[in-house]
């Protein structure tokens, strides 16, 4: 049987990699399912060195950019080892049926591309989009935040505590993404010389 075809996903707006993931939906997956449509896949097409796959994460019920890049190593066991932008939790390799490794129960997992057909949509009302017309600092994509608190964990009490008020998931991240964006500007060109609050390891205000 002949290997499906796979669509060039690097050329969708919102999966290159240049996207903001903060601009654009993306449809939520179901990874049980994925673990048996990826497991039939490469039990019919092994998987190979430089073939392209996509890895997947969620958080908070929201499905983020999916990271498009290619097989680097396949181990001696069959695992599919890729260098991913979501490994401040899950491993580098992957089981056959697209399961992490490091973090079987986590929320990232893989599949062959041949078996995405995800097209990304555009945001459109003002709290899905920032408008940088009325926005002076550009707003950070999910897996920056996570970076810039301290991890996964930080992030989410973080969050938690600006949803106190019954601010919903979106909105808080937005408020979250455009304060830190704002005192980083602000820090780098004078305005701020010190902070009050908490810092981070990177020096930035975390609320």
């Amino acid at each position: 049987m002949e290997r499906p075809k796979a669509i060039h996903l690097h050329k969708i707006p919102g999966l290159m990699p240049d996207c903001n993931e903060d601009m654009y939906h993306y449809k939520y997956r179901n990874q049980w399912a994925d673990y048996q449509k990826t497991e039939k896949f490469y039990e019919q097409f092994p998987p190979e060195v430089g073939q392209t796959v996509v890895v997947l994460r969620t958080f908070w019920q929201e499905m983020l950019k999916p990271h498009i890049l290619e097989i680097e190593v396949i181990h001696e066991r069959g695992g599919i080892i890729v260098n991913h932008n979501h490994q401040d939790y899950a491993g580098t390799l992957f089981l056959k049926n697209g399961q992490n490794w490091k973090a079987k129960r986590s929320q990232t997992w893989l599949v062959p591309a041949e078996l995405y057909k995800d097209i990304p949509k555009k945001k459109k009302d003002r709290w899905e989009r920032y408008n940088h017309s009325e926005m002076v600092a550009e707003e950070l994509n999910t897996n920056d935040l996570i970076e810039i608190v301290g991890g996964q964990d930080r992030f989410k009490e973080i969050i938690d505590k600006i949803m106190e008020d019954g601010t919903t998931y979106s909105k808080a991240k937005k408020i979250l993404s455009l304060q830190l964006a704002s005192e980083e500007e602000a820090m780098s060109t004078g305005f701020i010389r010190g902070a009050t609050r908490a810092q981070n390891r990177f020096g930035r205000r975390m609320y």
